[in-house]
């Protein structure tokens, strides 16, 4: 299990929930935390992002970027790391590099959630939500969302 507190990630092991490591490297408050069974990928408040392997080893660390916190996601098959960007588009990663995949401009003003799958990555925000096909690279979907008042 994987806790974030301020700048540290604590690593604990179940079902006692034993502290077995503390990651230092983020020089400011964690923003977003995800895991796959290969790799735990956080980003912090300055917009650093960091992936660990399994026995914990920086593999790859990007230092300001313009990643939006908040979201993180990795695919299943761990083929792509998608993260928000901070000019409305959907920076795609691939793991075995760690090169910039591709870039997918979004609709959203701002991009709110972020889901992928082994062959869709969903993006939602105020506007609307979409839909890409991971190996084409097509918007294949757009639906207009509600608005609210005051959005």
């Amino acid at each position: 299990m994987f806790v974030g507190i301020g700048s540290v990630i604590n690593v604990y092991m179940l079902p006692k929930c034993t502290l077995v490591r503390r990651l230092t490297r983020h020089r400011s408050n964690l923003a977003s935390l995800s895991v796959t069974s290969n790799y735990l990928i956080s980003i912090d408040q300055t917009r650093n992002l960091i992936i660990w392997d399994s026995r914990f080893r920086v593999v790859h660390e990007i230092k300001n970027e313009t990643f939006c916190v908040g979201q993180v996601p990795v695919c299943a098959n761990e083929k792509v790391v998608a993260a928000q960007s901070g000019d409305h588009s959907i920076l795609l990663l691939d793991p075995s590099n760690w090169s910039e995949r591709r870039s997918l401009s979004a609709k959203n003003k701002s991009v709110n959630a972020l889901d992928i799958s082994d062959r869709y990555l969903l993006a939602g925000g105020y506007d609307c939500l979409e839909a890409w096909d991971l190996n084409s690279f097509a918007k294949v979907r757009e639906i207009a969302t509600q608005k609210w008042p005051g959005y």
